[in-house]
């Protein structure tokens, strides 16, 4: 069955959370599922969720079994399609996060199929609410196997960003490498954007050290203004856009590069129809 996931997406209010399934070929709601369950601050209401949801395939059978989806309370919910479809909390940081999360399925040192996943946090993007820095970037591993399993996922390495940075775009996976892209400021407003001191792009390596600490394969480099959108990564280059309306590609001279062509993230046709205009 084809199907989209979507969320209720943000509020100008704290209110419940959702995750609609919906048939991609009648466009029916298949299955509305409430996030902000269980006790205590799992049950606690946000602003909503700024990201997208995330389909992911576990078991790398080519059809999809794990939805997730990360809310402004900082919080990474996991909801299994096989099964009860109850939501599952991974993850909950204490800062609002306000973009897509970078996903990928790996083996662990044990060979076993883990999710691993990478996302920062920040203020709100379009109020001018007050900043409360430092702000992080995380790396996770949700270990579990099974749609009965619900665990806190384990947390790989984490990241402090310098006192005026913060994250508001998709960070992104290439090569073993994820790259985010921070902003200054208090607002995504090109208003608000002060050239003088623009985001910045860091590359990590996906594990920790030895010692459990984020590796940094290489310098922090300026992204010319506050990175917004999500990053593409292509042929050892990094395409961004900033608020102020900037396409900058960050890399060497060359292309046509031998390795690091793509994103983990890439797009391919899995399904197309001729559309015939009558």
């Amino acid at each position: 069955t084809w199907g989209m996931a979507v969320t209720s997406g943000l509020s100008d209010t704290p209110v419940d959370l959702y995750l609609y399934l919906v048939d991609a070929v009648n466009g029916a709601t298949s299955s509305k599922v409430k996030l902000n369950q269980g006790l205590g601050s799992a049950a606690e209401q946000a602003y909503g969720v700024a990201g997208r949801a995330v389909f992911v395939d576990y078991d790398d059978n080519g059809v999809a079994d794990r939805v997730y989806a990360a809310d402004t309370n900082g919080r990474v919910w996991r909801v299994n399609l096989e099964g009860s479809g109850t939501p599952c909390l991974v993850v909950e940081l204490g800062q609002a996060v306000f973009h897509t999360p970078a996903f990928l399925v790996r083996e662990d040192s044990s060979n076993q199929r883990v999710v691993t996943f990478y996302l920062g946090t920040a203020d709100h993007p379009y109020q001018a609410d007050a900043p409360e820095p430092p702000y992080w970037f995380y790396a996770f591993a949700d270990e579990d196997q099974t749609s009965t399993e619900c665990n806190t996922a384990s947390l790989l390495w984490k990241y402090q960003l310098p006192s005026d940075e913060k994250i508001w775009a998709d960070p992104s996976i290439a090569a073993e490498v994820v790259y985010a892209g921070t902003a200054t400021g208090d607002r995504a407003d090109i208003c608000d954007e002060d050239t003088s001191n623009p985001g910045s792009i860091y590359p990590f390596d996906l594990d920790p050290t030895s010692e459990g600490q984020p590796n940094l394969v290489g310098a922090p480099v300026s992204a010319g203004g506050n990175v917004l959108a999500g990053l593409l990564v292509f042929d050892q280059h990094i395409i961004l856009n900033t608020v102020g309306g900037t396409t900058s590609i960050i890399g060497g001279s060359s292309w046509n590069n031998l390795s690091g062509l793509v994103g983990a993230n890439q797009m391919k046709d899995t399904y197309w129809n001729e559309v015939v205009n009558k």
